[in-house]
């Protein structure tokens, strides 16, 4: 869907990949901080996963850079990034709630993303249903 739109509208995209920060007493010991083009190249599954993410937006033609980031706090981070790139959309993913209590304890980076952010946020299902589904149909027919 974001790669239709994408298109559509004829932007660019970063994608953004926040790797956490190792604990301070621990950083000596970590391994160094990873480039994208390493983790790219890499056959673990983040690699994997953010190569078939890049892949998407290629095959519809759309400028997409991995984007890799290192921080303690993903929405500061978020709005960092959005703020360097003069980002005009902010696009997050959301699964389903696995319940109130595990949200409310855990809290969630989507709500906070909505909250605080500065410019127009969309927010992307896992699973597009209902409405979303027909639109999702009819940006790829045309």
């Amino acid at each position: 869907f974001v790669a239709t739109l994408a298109r559509c509208v004829g932007a660019e995209v970063s994608l953004l990949h926040i790797l956490p920060v190792a604990p301070e007493m621990y950083r000596a010991w970590a391994p160094p901080p990873r480039t994208g083009e390493r983790l790219l190249a890499g056959e673990s599954r983040l690699g994997r996963v953010l190569r078939d993410q890049l892949a998407i937006f290629q095959k519809d033609e759309v400028a997409a850079s991995l984007v890799l980031e290192e921080s303690d706090s993903i929405e500061r981070t978020i709005f960092e990034v959005c703020r360097r790139s003069d980002a005009q959309l902010l696009v997050v993913g959301s699964s389903p709630i696995r319940g109130r209590l595990r949200t409310s304890m855990l809290g969630s980076v989507t709500r906070d993303v909505i909250v605080r952010a500065s410019v127009p946020v969309l927010i992307v299902r896992s699973s597009p249903a209902g409405l979303l589904k027909d639109l999702w149909k009819i940006l790829r027919e045309g």
